[in-house]
């Protein structure tokens, strides 16, 4: 499970996520700081970082979480080179090509 958010859209921004095992037992957590930026921003970078450490723990089969529609769409699209983010989709996309896999789900934002 993922998520980025910031204060302001643009404004001071963060990420964080959890790794959670088959069972739905929590594994670890992360979390990091982006500076001055905006959520999908935020949101991309919890992405990566969450696949990051997730490949680290040596998963093979992955779900990831998030409740960005547009992170979502982005990966699962081709990349628009133009985009403010390519180069951070794009590392989203070649952790897609690992001897791994990754699927994506969409959850409903929880307040």
């Amino acid at each position: 499970h993922v998520d980025g958010s910031c204060w302001g859209n643009p404004g001071p921004a963060g990420f964080g996520g959890l790794i959670c095992d088959s069972h739905g037992c929590w594994v670890r957590g992360f979390y990091g700081n982006i500076g001055h930026s905006n959520t999908l921003h935020a949101e991309l970078t919890a992405i990566l970082q969450g696949l990051n450490l997730a490949w680290e723990l040596h998963y093979k089969d992955v779900v990831c979480v998030s409740d960005s529609l547009h992170a979502l769409q982005l990966i699962k699209q081709p990349t628009i080179l133009s985009h403010p983010f390519a180069t951070l989709i794009e590392s989203i996309k070649d952790f897609m090509k690992e001897d791994w896999k990754v699927e994506f789900m969409h959850t409903l934002r929880v307040c």
